[in-house]
């Protein structure tokens, strides 16, 4: 059986748990199907990557199957979340998807049906022992897997810049529209920036080590807090309505509903960001361990 080490676990399991909540307020809320659906489509994918050290541990039969969709949810998680982001910050009603933006899924779902064709000797041979089975049809789908890789690589930082332009107008929109708006209730989108680029860079450099070089020095534990500390930072801006741009100048509770929303949503972000820095740093004590999950859960319930 291939075990993960027990920070792993618990760190994949924490990441679930905050992906699995969010998934489901999706699935509740009301709002543009655009929206909704890129967003639910981004915790799908964040789903079906964070299970995977759990899969390795409690259902390692079921990696020959499940690690084909991988692929899938990694080519589909930019520009579902760019789209997201567009929906959100759009100050129209958004338009439908692109077809170019689907062809990167779409081939990976190609790639996907190829591999679960396989006998399911040559699948053990690739996706436990790592190794080539003979055929020209495995090396044929090894080969397309490295391309989207690359691929992946490239389009991601890509929709990485456009989504990162993106809430930068959508800042400066909000500071324009409600002038009294303070930098701190501002400051968890430059925050989101921010781990946006971290998260990508350490998926990136995970994806170029284990494809081209030893695979050796990528830290798992730390991406996983990376991970957690942006889907909560999702999970609390998903339900903030974007301002309306029509907003008479005699009017101020919007104004200041608004404000007081990014307040608690910056206090929130850093006590759950602080209590993640020091899950990471205390996971070889448990009574550390165990009080803070219970203090990160009874805050994030307030949501």
């Amino acid at each position: 059986m291939l075990m993960e080490n027990a920070a792993v676990l618990t760190l994949a399991g924490l990441c679930l748990g905050i992906a699995v909540n969010g998934l489901l307020a999706v699935a509740l809320r009301r709002g543009h199907l655009r929206e909704r659906f890129s967003l639910g489509m981004v915790y799908v994918a964040f789903i079906g990557m964070i299970a995977l050290p759990l899969l390795k541990t409690f259902a390692e039969g079921a990696l020959i199957y499940y690690m084909p969709l991988l692929l899938v949810m990694l080519l589909v998680l930019p520009p579902a979340f760019y789209h997201y982001v567009a929906a959100k910050t759009a100050k129209e009603t958004p338009s439908d998807i692109p077809r170019r933006d689907l062809a990167l899924p779409l081939l990976g779902g190609v790639v996907c049906v190829g591999y679960w064709s396989l006998s399911s000797s040559a699948k053990e041979i690739m996706f436990k022992s790592g190794e080539l089975p003979p055929g020209a049809w495995p090396a044929a789908l090894a080969l397309s897997t490295f391309i989207l890789i690359l691929i992946w690589l490239i389009a991601s930082f890509a929709y990485l810049v456009a989504i990162l332009r993106r809430l930068t107008s959508y800042r400066a929109h909000i500071r324009q529209l409600y002038s009294d708006a303070e930098d701190r209730d501002l400051r968890w989108i430059d925050v989101t920036m921010v781990l946006l680029v971290l998260i990508w860079a350490a998926g990136a450099f995970f994806l170029a080590e284990d494809n081209l070089a030893s695979g050796t020095l990528f830290v798992e534990e730390l991406f996983l807090v990376l991970i957690a500390s942006g889907l909560l930072v999702l999970n609390f801006f998903a339900p903030i309505m974007p301002p309306a741009t029509n907003v008479d100048e005699g009017e101020g509770e919007p104004s200041l509903k608004y404000a007081r929303r990014l307040d608690y949503v910056t206090s929130l972000f850093h006590l759950t960001v602080s209590q993640l820095l020091a899950l990471y740093h205390s996971l070889n004590r448990p009574q550390d361990l165990q009080h803070i999950l219970q203090h990160i859960l009874h805050h994030t319930q307030r949501t």
